[in-house]
């Protein structure tokens, strides 16, 4: 028996369809990338990109850290990674700077020195909540107010979106 034309494109049209309402691709939509971070593998010396859902980061080993900010009221309980430790948890060589870019296109470049002198942390949740992009999330850089760090408010980047490695 032939099979025309027709059907064949009719079958691959339902089996394109299938595919797009599958578990993957539900779970690949109900897990956006929301950070991407590149820079040096800390072994094999190669480029490498990682994507990031915010399942995956609030997966890493947290930190918190209690501090005020310009912008908020108040102390604020944020829970987030170390920037310094965020590459390590990638592996990716820890850089001499982080360029940190937003939503908005946005940058900054974050000096690891800074990260050795106070904590640097990329903050995913404040007070226990996840931070939504009209609240300053998903991901926000923070530094604890009086840390004595030069224009530490300045490098309080928020909406991050992209943090590339300068070496």
């Amino acid at each position: 028996m032939r099979i025309s034309f027709a059907m064949r494109m009719l079958g691959m049209a339902l089996a394109c369809a299938l595919l797009a309402i599958s578990p993957l691709s539900a779970a690949r939509a109900a897990d956006p990338v929301i950070l991407t971070v590149s820079g040096i593998h800390a072994e094999s010396g190669e480029a490498v990109v990682r994507d990031l859902s915010l399942r995956d980061i609030v997966a890493l080993d947290s930190d918190i850290l209690r501090t005020s900010t310009v912008w908020t009221d108040g102390e604020i309980e944020f829970k987030g990674i170390r920037i310094e430790k965020l590459f390590a948890l990638l592996d990716i060589a820890l850089p001499e700077l982080a360029r940190c870019t937003a939503l908005n296109e946005y940058q900054i470049e974050l000096p690891m020195s800074d990260a050795r002198e106070t904590t640097v942390l990329m903050a995913y949740a404040k007070d226990g909540a996840y931070m939504r992009v009209r609240d300053k999330g998903p991901l926000w850089i923070v530094y604890p107010r009086g840390s004595g760090i030069l224009d530490a408010a300045n490098k309080m980047i928020w909406q991050l979106r992209k943090i590339e490695a300068v070496y």
